[in-house]
């Protein structure tokens, strides 16, 4: 699998530190990558909505980022298969929901790749970015505050959700539908 390359932005890090603010962080720093500049703040959303941490619900905030003009649009991903993630991926960073292990989340390094190992988790947020030559997922975190933090998800770790967000149009009615059509299931 050939890595992407794509280059992390010049931005300050975006650092959750002890704060639950995984989703915000995570539709801040794509929202911020489409525009090509540090616009939105992700303290602003964390501070806005009402549920925040594992209770947050990523669709509500994302329609609230939406709302706030931060992008026209965005679409939950239903086919998640390896094959669909990675030719998404060559058009822009994606929003993953996943189930984290803190023991080793946080205890293994970062060019390691992580792999899950169904014990106690979490649901945690982060940012599909780029591909490993291996083809592991490399993933934008927000737990270091001197610089943009990172892990290496093995290409096997099971992701639970996934969302891009568009500044067009023609996608963001996409994505409404879709909304609808789930509804309506």
């Amino acid at each position: 699998m050939t890595p992407i390359h794509r280059e992390l932005p010049d931005f300050k890090p975006v650092f959750q530190g002890k704060e639950l603010g995984c989703v915000p962080c995570s539709i801040s720093y794509v929202a911020n990558y489409l525009k090509g500049e540090e616009a939105y703040n992700w303290k602003e959303l964390f501070n806005k909505i009402e549920i925040k941490g594992e209770g947050a619900n990523a669709s509500q905030v994302l329609t609230f980022a939406q709302k706030l003009g931060w992008f026209q649009g965005f679409t939950r991903i239903w086919d998640r298969s390896y094959k669909n993630i990675v030719r998404l991926l060559e058009n822009q960073p994606l929003i993953i929901g996943l189930q984290v292990q803190e023991l080793f989340w946080a205890g293994i390094k970062r060019e390691t790749p992580l792999e899950f190992r169904n014990m106690a988790s979490y649901g945690h947020m982060c940012v599909l970015w780029d591909l490993t030559p291996e083809g592991h997922y490399r993933v934008v975190n927000f737990a270091k505050a001197d610089e943009q933090d990172w892990r290496i998800l093995h290409k096997d770790y099971p992701i639970e959700r996934i969302y891009t967000l568009s500044n067009e149009k023609e996608n963001s009615i996409l994505g409404q539908l879709g909304r609808f059509i789930k509804k309506m299931l």
